[in-house]
């Protein structure tokens, strides 16, 4: 997996969506029972509007001291986020995190870019990123391997051990 596609890193396709004239307890709640990290914001055509995340719940909810029962997802939420596209590297995905300085990024497709499909998480690129580490070590390995075993039918050639 040399530079995989978001859509072959994300784990789970099921997205966790709310609407903006919900609370941030309804999303507080439904964060915690998905264990997740943010979730969508869609109108009632299921169309993207914006996410809610728990820098969103700390620096627009928690430090202001509003009220979560009373404070609609429409205040707080973040509007029209950056998105990436299923086909999109996640190195690109990954770029697009640190240049926003954001952990979750929505996900469509290029044929629905109104319409997320999944959210992509800094998790699931730590995952992707961490495998390719892990597989360039094996293939170092067996290139290591593969030459210490050239060298050694060299001189053994060489050396006339043949």
């Amino acid at each position: 997996m040399n530079n995989p596609l978001v859509r072959d890193v994300i784990r789970n396709y099921v997205t966790h969506a709310l609407h903006p004239e919900d609370t941030v307890s309804q999303a507080v709640r439904l964060m915690a029972q998905a264990g997740v990290g943010a979730i969508l914001m869609v109108n009632q055509n299921h169309h993207l509007q914006g996410i809610f995340s728990e820098r969103d719940l700390l620096n627009r909810v928690v430090l202001p001291d509003l009220p979560l029962g009373e404070t609609t997802l429409a205040r707080v939420m973040t509007p029209f986020p950056l998105c990436v596209d299923l086909m999109d590297s996640v190195d690109n995905a990954l770029a697009m995190m640190d240049q926003k300085g954001c952990r979750h990024l929505p996900v469509v497709r290029s044929d629905s870019p109104d319409v997320a499909v999944a959210m992509l998480s800094i998790r699931d690129v730590y995952r992707a990123h961490s495998q390719r580490l892990h597989d360039d070590n094996r293939t170092l390995q067996d290139n290591i391997v593969t030459l210490q075993r050239d060298v050694a039918l060299k001189d053994a050639y060489i050396f006339g051990a043949y």
